[in-house]
């Protein structure tokens, strides 16, 4: 299972690129569910990783991220809608970033500090930091489906009827993710830290197929050939 969801997260990378060129789909559309299925690929790796070493916090910590990656993928796929407002989010997080750089060391000169962007369609080429802050936030508010605030990973999981598994088992990984009480000191034996290892693996990979599904689903609807069976 590991193997084929590895191969399926290849497979959708590469569908997801072709279906750009192919199918039309604008170049913001497609970049949606391609960083998803990276994320979800990193993840999945950081994951396997971890559970080869038994190492618990890393573990369900990637599988916290697999699982905040599963309701985003569904919820991006659900409709073009969905999809415009999570890549829009990506204007809060970048605005975020640059006003943070700037707090955090008060000698960066804003008029100075030149950025690139990966992404070709927001390239700032040699636009200065503060004239790309300013313009971000001008292409944030000039979209209907922006908010002031931040759409919450919580909020989708119990717009599309997964608020109680969703807030359960993200709260029992988050006790894994830091050194709390419980799980500084509930691991005293070998088989207590494998048998929690393999239940963070199972809900990882859990939530990893499902991923897979959601894209496969989507690149179905765009007439791009199968590539994850049910």
């Amino acid at each position: 299972m590991q193997q084929a969801l590895c191969a399926g997260l290849d497979e959708a990378s590469k569908l997801l690129s072709e279906a750009q060129g192919q199918n039309g789909l604008e170049f913001w559309h497609e970049k949606v569910p391609s960083g998803l299925n990276q994320t979800a690929l990193f993840s999945y790796r950081n994951l396997l990783l971890a559970c080869r070493q038994e190492g618990i916090s890393a573990a369900a910590w990637a599988t916290r991220n697999l699982l905040e990656t599963r309701i985003w993928t569904e919820y991006v796929t659900a409709s073009k809608d969905n999809a415009r407002r999570f890549y829009l989010d990506w204007l809060n997080d970048a605005r975020e970033l640059l006003d943070k750089a700037h707090s955090y060391d008060g000698s960066i000169n804003l008029e100075e500090w030149r950025i690139t962007s990966p992404y070709a369609d927001l390239d700032f080429g040699e636009t200065t930091a503060e004239t790309a802050r300013d313009w971000l936030g001008e292409l944030r508010n000039s979209s209907a489906l922006v908010d002031e605030d931040y759409i919450r990973v919580g909020t989708i999981a119990k717009e599309l009827g997964h608020a109680a598994k969703f807030a359960s088992l993200n709260r029992m990984l988050s006790k894994f993710v830091h050194p709390t009480a419980f799980s500084v000191l509930s691991m005293p034996s070998d088989r207590a830290r494998h048998n929690t290892v393999t239940f963070i693996l199972v809900e990882g990979s859990t939530a990893c197929a499902r991923c897979l599904t959601f894209l496969n689903d989507f690149l179905k609807q765009k007439n791009v050939e199968e590539f994850f069976s049910h």
